[in-house]
C-alpha cells in the first residue's frame, strides 16, 4: 500500500470517533424543546416502524406474496420467516448517526437530530428486545 493510501486509511479510521464527539457536543447545545421534538421523532421511528412492517407482512401473506402453508420446502419456508423477522427488526431500529451527520453538514437542526439519535438509541434498549420477542412469537412461531 502506498504512503498516500496508508494516510487516507488512518484518517478514515478516525472519522467515526470524531463524529461521535461531534454528536456529544451537539447534545450539549440541545435545548429542552429539541428534546421534546426528539422524543416525538424517535418514538415515531421505533414504534411506528415495526407497526408498518408487521402490517406489510400481514398484507403480503394475505395476498399470497409470502407463503403461509407448509406445502413449500422447509428451507424456503424457514428462510421466508427469517426474512420477515429481519424486516421487522430493521424497521424498529433507532435513527442512525448518519442522520445527525447530514443535519450537521447542511446546518439543518443538528441539535434536534442529535436528540433523536440519543433518545432512539436509549429507547432501543427496551423496544428491540420487545420486537424480537414479538417476531419470535408471531412470525417465527416459536
Amino acid at each position: 500500500m502506498s504512503l498516500l493510501g496508508k494516510a487516507i486509511e488512518i484518517l478514515g479510521k478516525g472519522a467515526i470517533p470524531l463524529l461521535i464527539i461531534s454528536l456529544g457536543y451537539s447534545l450539549k447545545r440541545t435545548r429542552l424543546s429539541d428534546v421534546k421534538h426528539g422524543l416525538m421523532g424517535a418514538g415515531l421511528r421505533v414504534i411506528i416502524g415495526p407497526v408498518i412492517a408487521f402490517g406489510l407482512i400481514a398484507i403480503y401473506r394475505f395476498i399470497g406474496w409470502s407463503p403461509i402453508e407448509d406445502g413449500y420446502s422447509q428451507v424456503l419456508f424457514a428462510d421466508m420467516r427469517i426474512t420477515e423477522a429481519v424486516i421487522v427488526l430493521m424497521a424498529s431500529m433507532p435513527a442512525p448517526i448518519t442522520s445527525f451527520l447530514l443535519n450537521e453538514k447542511f446546518e439543518e437542526s443538528p441539535e434536534l437530530a442529535a436528540s433523536m439519535v440519543l433518545i432512539g438509541t436509549v429507547s432501543g434498549i427496551i423496544t428491540i428486545p420487545f420486537i424480537l420477542s414479538l417476531s419470535q412469537k408471531y412470525i417465527l412461531g416459536m
